[in-house]
């Protein structure tokens, strides 16, 4: 039972040969669903006294000086000063409106609405590539023009009159947002066209009299705002992508960076559904002239809120701090804090998130300083409010130590991983932590002090056994990845269990692992290079213990250069339902990455749906399996239940063959049995489990089921009268 090549525990040798008769193909039948590209959407949320939002290719502030447009540029484009939009005034014909200058908007969906006056309301209303400016009005005292007035300021000071009549705001030639003709539409739909124009460092937008005096109330000015689409390319400029299962909402929740300028980063939060639509787009921290990177995104089942955490600098190479969010709902409410302060450089984060639901967790980074090396603190998370930080403490004080990793899945023991070099040469070290931020042990370590360099190891795990997936530096441009599974009993790590090659393809670089523990078996992802700045992303899952392949290569259903991969479980969150998903950089730009970020989910067993081969008799019955049969899981097996008060003793029996005969026995067709297996029944139900190893021969061999019982008479069976049986039923052994 425990070598991998024993197909199933009980079967005859007969089922053994046969097993051993199925060829294997090199990729996965697990159905894998892609997201669309991340960045083609848009959102609005609340953010300190304003609102904060953005599109396909803009940032956009509100506050009470107006609307705040920022293009995004991409990483090697100047920063430009937002495009501000402020109303002055509002005059119909000579007579002025009255109107609030100094309101502060208010949250309505994707839209800011400003009340301007009981019967004036100027809203932005956010769509994926633009803002779509208007002004309601309920009452319209006077005659004549109606005259909308605002000052520009930053970018608008640039407006030159585009080809369609509207506003293109440029610099150095370049048209980088634009501002659309004006329509006036009343309350019964008409229409008529307005205009604009550029009287100084302001804006009029203005209807004529003649569709003014005509108009059914209320009545809306409507000009609308947008990026350079559609008048010059904008590249997409995300990357880093990280993500985590919300178990509440049933919605995975995705962080990634976008470059906005030169000077500017922003990190950036998506939900994405099971079915694979994808949520609302909305910045997590965006602030100007300032890099915001590096995001990690951990799930808390006790109070069902996530943190974020990331490094934040006045530039790449500037000292840069630790900062964090708490992400309520789908990202409904943002609240940012501080995980460090004082003068060193923070960078590179990680966060264990909290699977025990004690809300208690901790946060690793590198710091850089007189002192430097690993550190990490423990937190307190709440259901409300912002998390305790708790004290700074050295995970390793070897200033050659970087990039800690943190375990996701661990509820006791939480494991940290880094690289450091003890002599010449990168070592892989693992640590295991406390969720107080105790130190537990002392830390292990892989390597060799004659080589070769091992590099960014990642880490997931249960507590007890963790799977380390790291990358070994063969020769050079050749990278491999290696796995290695450790055991923590509690005290002491001891050395490695198993170990296995995952990537290892000569002269080929193999790099940036990524580990998750999906349940029954952990998903392995690295990053392997096909030409010249070009790669792809490769994944396979692994048995959850001895390293051991546990299916074929899972299909990524993506095109073009793909890199940055990063693994999510909803085993990590508490759910049990074995789904995974792959977050990758499509990488238009291959160096430093950057593109557009997708997901992919599959689950870790194939979904089999059994066919039934022959109806049951007697009482009726029911036969069910429990789990998927696939390679790997352990806990996999079949259930019966039955109403029959006499029944006490019921029978599994199992036969080989998707279309055997079945043996007749009266009016009952009986499975031909390689194997039964007898067992009590307790309030009319009873199971047999069925452990499947990690054998990927097992992959197609068939297998039939039924289950009987012993109680009242029936007389269906003349050799056993008081026998009754389910549905015969015939499936396969999957992935």
């Amino acid at each position: 039972m425990n070598s991998p090549r024993n197909p199933l525990p009980g079967l005859s040798a007969l089922a053994l040969v046969s097993a051993l008769g199925f060829a294997q193909s090199p990729i996965s039948s697990v159905p894998v669903t892609a997201s669309a590209g991340m960045r083609q959407g848009h959102g609005l949320r609340a953010d300190g006294d304003g609102l904060l939002g953005c599109g396909n290719d803009y940032l956009v502030r509100f506050d009470g000086n107006g609307a705040h447009f920022t293009p995004v540029l991409g990483m090697n484009a100047p920063a430009v000063a937002p495009l501000q939009l402020a109303l002055q005034s509002i005059h119909r014909g000579t007579t002025p409106l009255p109107c609030d200058l100094q309101d502060a908007p208010a949250l309505d969906g994707d839209t800011a609405v400003y009340d301007r006056s009981p019967v004036i309301r100027e809203r932005y209303e956010l769509r994926d590539d633009g803002m779509e400016q208007s002004f309601v009005f309920d009452t319209l005292p006077g005659r004549g023009d109606l005259v909308v007035r605002c000052r520009l300021g930053g970018l608008g000071e640039s407006a030159v009159v585009a080809e369609d009549g509207g506003l293109d705001f440029v610099r150095d030639g370049q048209r980088l947002a634009h501002m659309g003709t004006v329509t006036g539409i009343d309350a019964n739909g008409a229409r008529a066209r307005g205009a604009i124009r550029r009287v100084g460092d302001h804006v009029e937008l203005s209807l004529p009299a003649s569709f003014v005096d005509r108009a059914a109330l209320p009545l809306v000015l409507d000009p609308f705002v947008s990026g350079a689409q559609g008048i010059a390319v904008v590249t997409p400029n995300d990357s880093a992508p990280h993500m985590v299962w919300h178990a509440q909402l049933q919605r995975w929740l995705c962080v990634f960076e976008r470059a906005v300028s030169a000077t500017q980063k922003d990190v950036m939060i998506r939900p994405l559904a099971p079915n694979g639509s994808l949520g609302s787009l909305l910045p997590v921290a965006s602030v100007a002239g300032s890099f915001s990177r590096a995001p990690r995104i951990a799930y808390h089942t006790g109070s069902n809120r996530c943190i974020v955490v990331y490094q934040q600098g006045d530039s790449e190479f500037a000292l840069n701090t630790i900062m964090g969010a708490v992400i309520d709902g789908l990202a409904t409410t943002i609240t940012p804090f501080t995980v460090t302060v004082g003068a060193a450089h923070y960078f590179t984060p990680d966060l264990s998130g909290d699977p025990s639901g004690n809300g208690q967790g901790i946060i690793a980074y590198a710091r850089q300083s007189l002192s430097s090396g690993l550190f990490l603190r423990n937190y307190t998370l709440g259901a409300t409010g912002v998390p305790t930080i708790g004290i700074e403490r050295a995970l390793t004080i070897n200033a050659t130590a970087v990039r800690p990793r943190v375990a996701k899945s661990s509820p006791t023991a939480i494991a940290v991983t880094y690289e450091q070099k003890p002599g010449n040469y990168s070592y892989v070290y693992v640590q295991a932590v406390s969720g107080l931020g105790n130190l537990l042990g002392s830390p292990a370590a892989i390597g060799n002090l004659d080589g070769p360099d091992l590099h960014q190891p990642d880490i997931d795990g249960d507590g007890t056994r963790f799977m380390m997936a790291f990358e070994y530096q063969r020769g050079l441009g050749d990278r491999d990845v290696s796995i290695a599974e450790w055991n923590w009993n509690g005290s002491s790590w001891g050395a490695p269990v198993a170990t296995a090659a995952v990537g290892q393809m000569i002269g080929t670089d193999e790099g940036a692992p990524t580990v998750a523990l999906l349940g029954p078996k952990y998903a392995i992802a690295w990053q392997q290079t096909i030409g010249f700045l070009s790669s792809i992303v490769q994944c396979r899952n692994f048995s959850r213990t001895g390293c051991i392949e546990c299916g074929a290569q899972v299909t990524v259903p993506l095109s073009g250069s793909m890199a940055q991969p990063t693994l999510a479980s909803t085993y990590a969150s508490g759910a049990s339902n074995n789904m995974a998903l792959l977050g990758v950089t499509a990488a238009a730009q291959l160096f430093p990455p950057s593109g557009d970020v997708y997901g992919c989910q599959w689950n870790a067993y194939t979904p089999v749906t059994p066919t039934v081969l022959s109806a049951g008799c007697g009482h009726p019955m029911t036969l069910s399996l429990v789990g998927a049969p696939g390679i790997g899981n352990t806990t996999f097996g079949f259930s019966m239940s039955t109403t029959d008060p006499q029944a006490a003793i019921g029978g599994f029996v199992l036969g080989i063959g998707l279309s055997t005969p079945l043996l007749p026995c009266g009016t009952c067709l009986i499975v031909n049995p390689v194997v039964t297996n007898l067992a009590v029944l307790s309030g009319g139900a009873t199971s047999y489990p069925l452990a499947l190893p990690c054998d990927q021969s097992l992959i197609g061999f068939p297998l039939q089921a039924q289950a009987a019982t012993i109680g009242s008479v029936q007389n269906v069976c003349p050799a056993l009268n008081t026998l009754s049986l389910s549905p015969a039923i015939a499936f396969s052994i999957a992935e």
